[in-house]
């Protein structure tokens, strides 16, 4: 049986990828990222809850990441907070990981809500990649929501039996809240009050 690494910041998308495959059976484990982002210590916190209830291993990443001035945006600032290459980087360590480990695949959360303001979330990007690394180590990239719009996200997740207070996706935090004007909060919110459409 094939083994499942996920990309596991805490939020909606990731959490959703590491409930799907806790319920298949394939969940090994779960690679959050630290990089001195300002949501580090709520996504964190939210991860680090998910792992524990689920009794799955969660290691935790720091690697040195350039560029982090969009993630500094004041809270309230709309905006895309790109970070160049943030997950090339992420997945090549998850990669080195999953081989090392003899884990076939790699799962991370892009969805179609990404594509616009996200180069390294587009299908292009990951079918690249995926060709790259896999003829190297063997190791899948997978992104099995990437098609998905955030609504459809959110609707799976319920499906699923995930408790969104649970999850953390605002990049601007104010006094350990959600800001609920960055962008992801927004997306989250409208989301959610979308799913139901669905």
């Amino acid at each position: 049986m094939k083994s499942v690494a996920v990309l596991f910041s805490g939020g909606v998308d990731s959490t959703v990828l590491a409930t799907m495959a806790h319920q298949e059976g394939v969940l090994h484990s779960l690679l959050h990222f630290s990089y001195m982002q300002p949501s580090g210590p709520y996504e964190f916190r939210a991860a680090a809850e998910w792992a524990r209830k689920h009794d799955v291993e969660l290691l935790r990443l720091m690697p040195t990441i350039r560029g982090m001035e969009p993630m500094k945006a004041s809270s309230g600032e709309p905006g895309s907070r790109m970070i160049p290459g943030r997950n090339l980087i992420m997945l090549s360590l998850a990669v080195n990981y999953a081989a090392a480990k003899g884990i076939q695949e790699v799962w991370y959360g892009p969805t179609r809500d990404d594509w616009e303001d996200y180069p390294d979330c587009r299908p292009g990007f990951v079918s690249d990649i995926c060709t790259l690394v896999e003829q190297d180590t063997g190791v899948r990239i997978v992104a099995p929501l990437i098609e998905l719009r955030k609504p459809e996200v959110i609707a799976r997740a319920i499906e699923l039996g995930i408790d969104l207070e649970t999850t953390w996706s605002c990049y601007s935090a104010e006094s350990g809240e959600p800001c609920g004007t960055c962008n992801s909060c927004v997306l989250r919110i409208n989301a959610i009050n979308g799913a139901s459409s669905v």
